[in-house]
């Protein structure tokens, strides 16, 4: 795990610039965007279509991402491949070491998988299974279909990494972004009883 990949990833972005800017009376309303993307994540996961829950855990890492650096990036307007819009480069932001410091997420999947994740993040396969987990593919001469590559354990284990990354970036610059992880909390608890 690197401690400072993430890290590098925003003083880049933030040195860029991009052409999302999270306006503090915005804040809350990408509070409830990234809450409706854990609570449809895990809607779909009780229904397990996990390759999908998968897809949307993933969406989440992006979104915590971009929305944790857009409060501090400048705007630009004409940014050329503008990093708040590469998925990789998002999932490295919202992959930020300190998700790891806490002992929630590792009691919950294990410092293995942990590590795992982070590594995904990093490489670019997280991105690839991103991919994977929506649509469908040729692959070593047979049709690969997402719910075929995509197991429970893994889907559940996004799913809580993602949950978590919302709570370590996002949770606690506003009071109501407080009230309203008690949502992604009960559910993080849910998905330990599963």
């Amino acid at each position: 795990m690197d401690k400072d990949k993430s890290i590098k990833e925003v003083e880049r972005t933030l040195c860029r610039g991009s052409n999302f800017k999270i306006e503090s009376e915005d804040f809350n309303k990408c509070i409830d965007h990234v809450i409706q993307l854990v609570k449809d994540s895990f809607m779909l996961f009780q229904m397990k279509s996990f390759s999908t829950s998968l897809f949307l855990s993933i969406a989440v890492i992006e979104e915590v991402g971009k929305i944790h650096v857009g409060l501090f990036t400048t705007r630009q307007t004409e940014v050329k491949k503008d990093p708040l819009r590469d998925h990789k480069r998002k999932q490295i932001m919202g992959s930020n070491y300190t998700i790891s410091m806490g002992e929630r997420l590792v009691n919950a999947i294990g410092m293995k998988r942990l590590e795992e994740i982070y590594s995904m993040s990093y490489s670019g396969q997280l991105k690839d299974l991103r991919e994977k987990s929506i649509y469908c593919d040729y692959e070593d001469g047979g049709l690969m279909i997402p719910h075929e590559c995509i197991d429970k354990q893994f889907s559940k284990d996004i799913l809580l990494f993602a949950i978590e990354s919302f709570d370590d970036n996002l949770v606690g610059y506003t009071k109501y972004s407080i009230e309203r992880s008690k949502i992604t909390d009960e559910i993080f608890e849910s998905l330990l009883i599963d």
